[in-house]
């Protein structure tokens, strides 16, 4: 009948960036995700990608606005397009923020930690190269996170970010070049963080690395349709 499916997105209003959540509509008319839509929420965020900040935007105040918004727009799954602030507060507490918008949203819900972990269950990974955009302490977050989902956790390598900005600006695909030139492994490569633009670059990104490639956002939009 020509409609289509409806993902409600909630995206932390963290800066001006050319952030691809916000112009995805020529790039789905174009994938098979052809007959989505993505309804596009910001939630109240600074940027800071420390523990307690991301814990700060990750709270249920702070996402629930978005979330009844999206509820009266018909949205028919939400996605928390975050990867950081649904980490931050381990497996069980990334499972009780979506069972929260589940219930404020009147509908399923994904994060972009659960998303990114249940794309590795899909293809059979137990085990994951992390090239991680933050900084130490917040990689080692995510180890744990990706732990406590079943997912252990090879080479590791932190590139420092402290701020969303920052993140933005890497150059991704020499990264993961970069990175698998210097830790060879048969192991698929996880790229977090929603504020890395990647769904253009995909088929590079694999090229570049010559092994599988899962990256946060792809992750995210696919967990989100997959619930629908």
């Amino acid at each position: 009948d020509g409609s289509k499916t409806s993902v409600g997105v909630i995206l932390p209003d963290d800066g001006p960036f050319d952030y691809e959540w916000l112009r995805l509509e020529p790039w789905l008319a174009e994938s098979r995700y052809h007959d989505v839509t993505c309804l596009v929420q910001r939630s109240p965020a600074d940027g800071i990608m420390a523990e307690e900040n991301l814990k700060a935007i990750g709270a249920v105040d702070a996402l629930g606005p978005c979330a009844r918004k999206l509820r009266k727009a018909d949205a028919e799954v939400l996605l928390w397009a975050c990867t950081s602030g649904s980490f931050v507060k381990g497996y069980s507490g990334a499972r009780r923020q979506l069972e929260e918008l589940s219930a404020l949203g009147g509908c399923p819900a994904t994060s972009t930690s659960i998303a990114m972990a249940e794309a590795m269950h899909s293809i059979g990974a137990d085990k994951v190269d992390l090239l991680s955009a933050y900084s130490d302490p917040v990689t080692a977050l995510l180890v744990d996170f990706l732990r406590d989902s079943g997912i252990a956790v090879g080479l590791v390598s932190s590139l420092g970010c402290d701020v969303t900005e920052e993140s933005f600006a890497i150059d991704i695909e020499r990264e993961v070049s970069s990175f698998a030139e210097e830790y060879p492994s048969p192991l698929p490569i996880l790229v977090p963080d929603t504020a890395i633009n990647t769904l253009d670059l995909l088929g590079r990104l694999e090229a570049a690395a010559g092994r599988v490639v899962v990256t946060a956002n792809q992750a995210s939009l696919w967990h989100a349709v997959y619930l629908i």
